[in-house]
């Protein structure tokens, strides 16, 4: 639904665009020297493309707290499996995009194999069936806050250099729990790398579940970041992995505060 004012008595064009900015739909109409209600406007696009399937287990049975996560050209996917392991998506891609899908089953931290996919630039619809989740997941990240009791392996779904600053930036927001990371490495850098900034919040866990955990700039200022210990920078498309031990601030219900995080990365950089 929409409204708004338009000029009195003069014919106007009325365009309606997809999310790729192609025209779907467009007409003349008026002039109108009175408020009018348009009859329904029937757009629809001929390119788009829908995913579907079901995580299941190496028995067969439904994934119930899954994702499942899809990257290819500009595009990044994280779709949501519900209590029979079923993920759907619809939508436009706007161009021919090689995607490639992975499942993850979060309880059981098991991942599928890859799955490749070619969607024309007309659009697909792709039904996968059934896509086991049965290998173990090696790119992880494990925090560890020990005056809090909290331990955790965290599925990490963006890992990549960024263009716009030339960082490396490592990003999940699975579950509920957001973490995010960002190094000062240059692809296949290794030893000391500056971190530029850390988040992270877990509402899951009782442990930390008032704490938002965050450092701000390299060795700088009130919380700055740590220096990360990087032992394997593949660059892209390889592993980055590494660790920093740190006095990380925190704001929760009862002010600012530091607590030690520990921190063991192995990701699959995009």
């Amino acid at each position: 639904v929409f409204s708004g004012k338009v000029p009195k008595d003069l014919p106007l064009t009325i365009a309606v665009y997809n999310q790729c900015w192609e025209i779907e739909y467009e007409a003349e109409i008026g002039p109108y020297s009175d408020d009018v209600v348009l009859d329904p406007i029937v757009a629809s696009s001929n390119a788009t493309s829908s995913l579907t399937g079901v995580l299941v287990d190496c028995d067969g049975a439904a994934v119930e707290n899954g994702y499942v996560y899809v990257t290819g050209g500009p595009y990044l996917l994280v779709l949501d499996t519900d209590e029979n392991g079923v993920f759907n998506w619809t939508g436009l891609l706007c161009q021919e995009v090689d995607l490639t899908l992975k499942g993850f089953d979060l309880d059981a931290s098991l991942a599928s194999d890859p799955i490749n996919l070619n969607i024309p630039e007309e659009g697909a619809d792709v039904d996968l069936g059934n896509v086991e989740v049965c290998n173990a997941i090696t790119e992880l990240i494990h925090i560890e806050i020990p005056e809090l009791g909290y331990e955790k392996d965290m599925i990490i779904y963006v890992a990549s250099y960024n263009t716009a600053n030339g960082a490396l930036s490592v990003f999940s927001d699975v579950d509920s729990t957001y973490l995010q990371m960002e190094f000062e490495a240059t692809p296949n850098q290794i030893g000391d790398v500056d971190m530029n900034n850390f988040n992270f919040w877990d509402p899951n866990d009782p442990a930390v579940q008032n704490l938002y955990f965050f450092c701000q700039g390299p060795n700088g200022g009130n919380f700055g970041c740590p220096v990360a210990d990087v032992t394997t920078n593949e660059g892209t498309g390889g592993l980055f992995e590494g660790s920093f031990d740190a006095m990380i601030g925190t704001e929760g219900q009862n002010g600012v505060d530091e607590y030690q995080v520990i921190v063991q990365f192995s990701v699959l950089l995009q």
